[in-house]
């Protein structure tokens, strides 16, 4: 077998096209709505004032908590047409997901454009990600950047994040790297962990901020810590190689593990090679083998570093 090298100084994960990967697919439709106890049947006992569109919508809330989606469908819409922004918001998401109807992207835009030209934040960020993916309208940057643009300018962080990748990757927009850190930062602030990790390669890099070592490890491990498994892969990275970091073989081996344990295709490999060289670990070939393995049923004509 060929001796195999850790990815040697400055060659962290290829992360623009990720990004816009992210961007595009990362995020999706916002369904926290429906994360939510089922309720006692007896709740379709009870009358509402069908003119009373908050009353319908709680009442329609019960319902679909207590897993009669058809019935929930019918007073949301009720409330809905009655102007009820949440109700909007809650049928868009239905019709989008096909909860108690029809699965339908047209309709579910509709009822999302209906609610965001109300000025809800979730609404017009989700209008955005189906103009961006061009489900139920036509597929169109510019107002796909627009909706964002209203929705984050109300804080919402998944559309201050798609804001910034859009400008890191020039979809739609003048490629504006500054513009991407400055989105990114604002959603970072609120925990949002792709914008951790994107703020984490720029400052890495040097792409639209100047190269900080240190900052860039302090966003990847922000990142990390929520679980993002490239960031924990290339945190480990940064200990081993000690950039931005005290070199701690201990420590990015830790990292590695965590992310290889996510099914992180790189982090097998780099672990796999750690394993075979016996760089911070115990020397074991066989585990090597098992995490390469891993990595070459995810990877495309990766080859097999361990044949039978």
């Amino acid at each position: 077998m060929k001796r195999v090298k850790i990815s040697g100084k400055g060659k962290m994960s290829q992360v623009a096209f990720l990004l816009l990967v992210f961007f595009l697919f990362g995020c999706g439709i916002s369904e926290s709505w429906a994360r939510t106890e089922k309720k006692p049947v007896a709740v379709f006992t009870q009358s509402v004032d069908q003119s009373d569109a908050d009353q319908l919508f709680a009442r329609g809330k019960m319902v679909f908590q207590a897993g009669a989606h058809v019935s929930a469908v019918r007073m949301f819409e009720e409330a809905a047409n009655q102007g009820h922004v949440d109700s909007q918001l809650i049928l868009a998401l239905m019709y989008y997901e096909g909860k108690g109807v029809r699965q339908d992207y047209v309709l579910a835009a509709g009822w999302f454009e209906k609610a965001a030209s109300q000025g809800h934040a979730e609404a017009q960020y989700n209008l955005g990600v189906m103009y961006g993916r061009g489900e139920g309208v036509g597929q169109d940057h510019v107002l796909a950047r627009e909706w964002w643009e209203n929705s984050a300018s109300q804080g919402h962080a998944n559309s201050q994040y798609s804001l910034g990748a859009m400008y890191f990757g020039g979809l739609g927009i003048k490629k504006e790297d500054v513009l991407a850190r400055e989105w990114w930062e604002k959603s970072a602030s609120q925990g949002h962990v792709d914008s951790q990790y994107s703020l984490g390669v720029m400052y890495y890099t040097g792409q639209g901020v100047q190269k900080d070592e240190v900052k860039a490890a302090e966003w990847l491990e922000k990142a990390a810590n929520q679980g993002h498994a490239r960031a924990q892969h290339d945190l480990g990275v940064m200990y081993y190689h000690g950039e931005g970091v005290d070199k701690d073989r201990v420590l990015a081996i830790q990292w590695f593990e965590k992310a290889a344990n996510q099914g992180e295709a790189q982090a097998q490999f780099t672990l796999g090679v750690m394993y075979y060289l016996g760089e911070g670990v115990i020397r074991d070939q066989d585990k090597a083998c098992a995490l390469w393995r891993l990595y070459t049923l995810q990877t495309p004509h990766a080859v097999d570093m361990c044949p039978d």
